[in-house]
């Protein structure tokens, strides 16, 4: 799978917990919706979204499986392991869509299903 540096670089900048980086792919106005969350809305307030919700989990571990292209839209799909607090762990499968500005990101959706994840 021939999956660009950049795509990779978002996954490991979650997994590392470093949000101004995960940030730094994003556009200004850029909007974010994680699962069912309510969107979000503005760089800023997605990297303090983002930032709370890796606090909530010990560690995010992402396995790419699937990258397409496609008018303006990237699409990855994979495996995401939660580890929680306790130590316990979470596997889930996604699929996030990004709507590129350019080299950015304008509109990061995440579809998952985290209903397990802090049970």
């Amino acid at each position: 799978m021939n999956i660009p540096q950049w795509v990779t670089d978002i996954f490991q900048s979650v997994d590392a917990k470093d949000t101004a980086k995960f940030a730094s792919f994003l556009t200004e106005d850029s909007s974010f919706i994680y699962a069912n969350f309510p969107p979000i809305n503005g760089k800023p307030e997605i990297e303090a979204f983002v930032d709370n919700f890796l606090k909530s989990v010990s560690s995010t571990e992402h396995r790419l499986e699937n990258y397409f292209t496609d008018s303006g839209h990237v699409v990855t799909t994979g495996m995401v392991t939660y580890t929680r607090h306790n130590g316990t762990t979470y596997q889930v499968k996604f699929c996030n869509i990004f709507e590129m500005a350019g080299d950015k990101i304008k509109k990061y959706d995440i579809f998952i299903d985290s209903s397990q994840l802090y049970t």
